[in-house]
Parts: structure tokens; C-alpha cells; sequence
């Protein structure tokens, strides 16, 4: 089942069914936040540095060869409240998405604060 999950709220796996992807702490700005996740999550040659390329990717995960995927914010990343809002957002419907296809388990966790 894919989630979105508080920080700390439950222990973060370490087996050979799942893969655990961690975000870097203090990113700062749009520009560095789409680098990180580019190499970070191996988005294609073609991802556009942006939102919608960003939604498509992350909906996507095809070259992911693990069940159970988790993606772990230590932090809030400095990219502005609207940007938050809207990273928040297609995460949220990218978990959503999963759930109804149950390819992966997409397990996004999050600190406190993140979604308002």
C-alpha cells in the first residue's frame, strides 16, 4: 500500500524488497530540488526540470525494479510555500495513483510541517 508517513512514526525498512531513497537535507530553490530528484530517483534523459515533468516521472518509475519504494524527507526543502504546496499535491495523487495500480508501494515520509 502506498502512504504518505509522518517522520518518525514508523521504522524506515532495511531489506532486500524495498529501496530507500533520501532526500538531502537543506536544498534550496527549484533548480537544485529538480537536480537532486533527477539523479536522486534516476529520472530519464528527457525530465524537463519542472512540475509536470516532475509528475509524469514520479508516476512513472518504470526503470524501479523494487516493490516497496520509499522516498524520505529529512527536511522541507527551501523551494517557497507555493512550491511546497504543490510538491505536497503531487505527491499526495502520485500515492493515490499507485494505490489504484498496486505496481509499487510508494512510501513518501515526510517531517512535521511539510503539508499545511
Amino acid at each position: 500500500m502506498s502512504r504518505i508517513i509522518e517522520l518518525g512514526s514508523e521504522e524506515i525498512p532495511n531489506d532486500r524488497e524495498s529501496v530507500v531513497f533520501l532526500v538531502p537535507e537543506k536544498i534550496k530553490g527549484l533548480e537544485q530540488f529538480f537536480n537532486i530528484f533527477r539523479t536522486l530517483l534516476n529520472f530519464p534523459s528527457y525530465f524537463g526540470f519542472n512540475w509536470d515533468a516532475f509528475d509524469e516521472c514520479i508516476n512513472d518509475l518504470h526503470w524501479i525494479t523494487y516493490r516497496d519504494v520509499w522516498i524520505v524527507f529529512n527536511d522541507i526543502p527551501i523551494i517557497g510555500e507555493d512550491d511546497i504546496s504543490v510538491l505536497y499535491y503531487l505527491l499526495r495523487e502520485s500515492v493515490d495513483r499507485w494505490n489504484k495500480t498496486n505496481e509499487i508501494n510508494l512510501n513518501i515520509v515526510i517531517p512535521r510541517g511539510f503539508a499545511k
